[in-house]
């Protein structure tokens, strides 16, 4: 008689009893993944909306006072203050004179020639550092997620 070692193999992967289990174990991995990834991408987001929204509600104080300020500096604490949570560096304010669309170089007692359009901008920026929830093996260490918002004062 001949030894057939052949047909217990057969047997065993013709034999369906505990397939969804083996998938299941399979496919737990993948899916907390997948979980995990959404979670921190949420997170993300989350951060990077709050950054925007500070800075335009910092922005709007500058359009306040119905007039002109020499300078906008009060305008950085406040982005700090506002957002609440630790910032890569200093929020930046910068403020822009525009002569017909032409960059000014002194914006405080800058003038425009008489008969151009004379336009103030400031724009307030800040950054922080994206820290992700789960352990990515570094892939996602050093994200600096930014918001910045510019409004027009004259």
């Amino acid at each position: 008689m001949k030894h057939r070692p052949i047909l217990p193999l057969r047997a065993l992967l013709r034999d369906r009893k505990a397939s969804s289990a083996v998938e299941f174990v399979l496919l737990v991995p993948i899916l907390f993944g997948f979980f995990a990834g959404a979670y921190d991408l949420a997170r993300g987001v989350q951060m990077k909306l709050a950054l925007a929204e500070t800075t335009a509600r910092t922005a709007e104080m500058a359009t306040g006072r119905n007039l002109v300020a020499n300078s906008y500096d009060y305008l950085g604490p406040e982005a700090a203050a506002a957002y609440g949570a630790p910032l890569r560096g200093p929020p930046q304010v910068t403020s822009v004179l525009e002569c017909d669309n032409v960059p000014n170089a002194d914006f405080a007692t800058g003038k425009c020639a008489i008969g151009t359009q004379t336009i103030r901008f400031v724009t307030v920026a800040i950054s922080a550092d994206y820290v992700p929830f789960f352990n990515w093996g570094g892939l996602l260490d050093g994200i600096v997620l930014q918001g910045s918002t510019t409004v027009r004062v004259q």
